[in-house]
């Protein structure tokens, strides 16, 4: 790769550079195939978009679901981040008993669902809400007053953060008949072999801005880094390290990225990336295990017409990397 000594994301030179993988780490590595950028992220920007990007988009989105299902746990030290915009919940159905409704998240210790401590609420509707620790304080305290017996409990695995969560409950207008947590059973449903679980989220700034680095840093390593410090991807550069807002410039696309494919039906679990020219300008598109596809304006005029084209599938099971074909509107994955 053509190196600059400048850093693509802050165009600093002389200073400590470090490797930062196209796709993020978390997602998978490829073998000697892996996409890295030496030379090109300096060490600064790595950690701090790491953290304030990477980190969600591996954990905090649809796509981190996918890596927890489909990836091999790696061992990592057990930390404190809370996922805000994805919900896993138990459907409110009667063979899941206590746990209705009660919130999950991911163990990524173990890369398994973990019940959170929690108060759970049915409402005059029917509908059941639950908070966790955290979200009590604003919770309508209307929610909880002169609610029939068994309309509130308190769930979890904690016992000390479950009679805080009683406490907390108290505050707000709850009577507890008994202050001393009763062991329960999961129910027999939890223990198929497999357990639907309901899950939504929401997609914000952070995650568009991590999807679209993955693409910048794409036409990095295909173009050479000397290309993207260009003026003409000022504004993608400054969306990405969070200088401006800016959501047109990465966009959701129910078009998937290869031939034959529909937004129902795909052939693969690969992660796929591509830039192509449109029109004046060139845009990135990116799909984490071939699933939801994002559009990314990665410069919107460009100059000069001239044909620029690349895209690669990335296979984290078999660690592969293949290129795509027919860069257009058919995509092809052509293996070597």
């Amino acid at each position: 790769m053509d190196s600059s000594g400048q850093c693509i994301y802050c165009k600093r030179s002389g200073i400590p550079f470090s490797r930062e993988h196209v796709i993020p780490e978390a997602f998978g590595t490829f073998g000697p195939k892996t996409l890295v950028l030496t030379e090109a992220v300096c060490a600064d920007c790595n950690q701090r978009l790491g953290r304030d990007l990477d980190q969600i988009l591996a954990r905090d989105t649809f796509e981190g679901l996918l890596r927890a299902e489909k990836l091999t746990p790696r061992r990592i030290k057990k930390d404190r981040f809370k996922a805000r915009r994805i919900v896993i919940r138990v459907p409110d159905e009667p063979r899941f008993t206590d746990f209705r409704g009660a919130q999950m998240t991911i163990d990524w210790q173990t890369r398994k669902p973990r019940l959170l401590n929690q108060v759970i609420v049915r409402d005059e509707e029917g509908r059941l809400h639950s908070f966790t620790r955290g979200e009590m304080a604003d919770a309508d305290d209307k929610l909880f007053r002169d609610r029939p017996p068994g309309s509130i409990q308190v769930i979890g695995t904690l016992p000390e953060e479950v009679k805080e969560l009683q406490h907390m409950a108290a505050s707000k207008g709850v009577r507890f008949k008994s202050w001393k947590p009763t062991d329960v059973e999961p129910p027999p449903a939890s223990r198929e072999p497999t357990t639907p679980l309901e899950v939504e989220g929401f997609i914000d700034e952070a995650v568009w801005r991590a999807i679209a680095k993955i693409a910048f840093n794409y036409l990095a390593k295909i173009e050479g880094s000397a290309y993207v410090l260009d003026s003409n991807f000022n504004r993608i550069r400054a969306f990405i390290v969070g200088e401006f807002e800016d959501r047109a410039l990465v966009r959701y696309s129910k078009r998937p990225i290869l031939a034959n494919e529909t937004s129902r039906y795909k052939t693969n679990e690969m992660h796929l990336i591509l830039f192509e020219r449109q029109g004046y300008g060139l845009r990135g598109r990116v799909s984490l295990f071939n699933s939801f596809t994002y559009d990314v304006m990665l410069c919107a005029n460009l100059g000069l017409i001239y044909s620029i084209k690349s895209g690669h599938a990335f296979d984290p099971i078999r660690k592969d990397v293949s290129k795509l074909v027919g860069i257009s509107r058919s995509l092809k994955i052509g293996r070597n």
